[in-house]
Parts: structure tokens; C-alpha cells; sequence
């Protein structure tokens, strides 16, 4: 038993030698710092990937407008007036203005590019699941501006434009269907 109490007896003393060293005391004033620098950066990790959070979720849920629909309303409206024409090229331009507003759309929400396809690979298909689908109408967008003989049913323009309304409703741009 007194071995056990010697031993302990040892440790306490090495313990305090520890403690009460300049070695040790540089090795708590170095973790102190350490530790408040981590403060500091969780505490700005936080304050600048909240916004940016809060952001993703406003546009993944829609919980709140991130682009002010009322700049849009008008627009979108112009859109869906061109389908109540029997002309193709009203349908074609209804494709045009459609794109056109999203590539607005995601300006006003800072995302960059010349144009929308730079827009587009910007976008996180985890948050945005709809754009590849986007991808495919802004395809047949390209398709009508540089073949002047496209042709497209009424049918297929109204999808993609529904393609497009989908894509500006999950942006907050344009009203939601009832």
C-alpha cells in the first residue's frame, strides 16, 4: 500500500513541476489564442454562411420572395398573352422572353455568366434539381434563334415555357400556379 501511496505521492509532485513550468505556460497562453481564434472563425463562419444559407433555402422552399416578383409580373404575363395567338413565332418569342427573364432572374440573385448557360453551371442541381431540364429548353431556345426554320408545336413551346415558370417560381420570380 505505501508503494501505491509513494507512487501517487510522485505523480502529484511531476504534475506540479508540469504545471508550475515556463514550457507548460507557453503551451496554455499558445492554446488560449488558439482557442479564440477558432471562436472568432466559427463565429464568422456562421455570420457569413448564415446569409448565404438562408439564401439557398429561400430559393430551394420559397419561403420568402429572394427576386422581387413584381418586376417580373408584367413580363411573365406578356408571355402567357403570346400563347392565346395561333402564330408559331408568338410561341417562339414566348420561349425567348421566358429565357430571357430567367437569365434576369439569376442576375438579380448574383449569379453570373455571359450568358444563360454560364448562368446555369453555376447552379447546384442538389438545390435546383430543376436545371437540367432548363438546360434542355435553353438548348431549344438556341435551336429557334440560329435556325430560322425550327419549327415547334404549340404543345411542346407551352412545356418549355412551364419549364420555365417551374425554374422562376422555385426563384421567387413569378406568382405561384393555384
Amino acid at each position: 500500500m505505501e508503494i501505491f501511496f509513494g507512487l501517487l505521492d510522485f505523480i502529484g509532485q511531476t504534475y506540479n513541476t508540469i504545471i508550475d513550468s515556463w514550457v507548460f505556460l507557453v503551451v496554455k497562453i499558445f492554446l488560449f489564442f488558439y482557442i479564440v481564434l477558432l471562436i472568432v472563425d466559427i463565429a464568422l463562419l456562421i455570420y457569413v454562411g448564415g446569409g448565404i444559407s438562408k439564401k439557398l433555402r429561400e430559393m430551394k422552399y420559397g419561403s420568402s420572395t429572394v427576386v422581387e416578383r413584381s418586376k417580373y409580373a408584367k413580363d411573365w404575363a406578356v408571355v402567357r398573352k403570346r400563347f392565346e395567338s395561333d402564330f408559331e413565332r408568338h410561341w417562339k418569342i414566348a420561349i425567348l422572353e421566358s429565357d430571357h427573364l430567367i437569365s434576369r432572374a439569376l442576375r438579380d440573385i448574383d449569379i453570373s455568366g455571359v450568358n444563360l448557360s454560364e448562368q446555369l453551371a453555376q447552379m447546384p442541381t442538389d438545390i435546383y434539381p430543376s436545371v437540367p431540364d432548363v438546360r434542355a429548353a435553353h438548348e431549344i431556345r438556341n435551336a429557334i434563334v440560329h435556325d430560322e426554320d425550327y419549327q415547334i408545336e404549340k404543345n411542346e413551346a407551352k412545356r418549355i415555357v412551364n419549364i420555365y415558370y417551374g425554374f422562376l417560381d422555385v426563384l421567387g420570380a413569378v406568382p405561384r400556379k393555384r
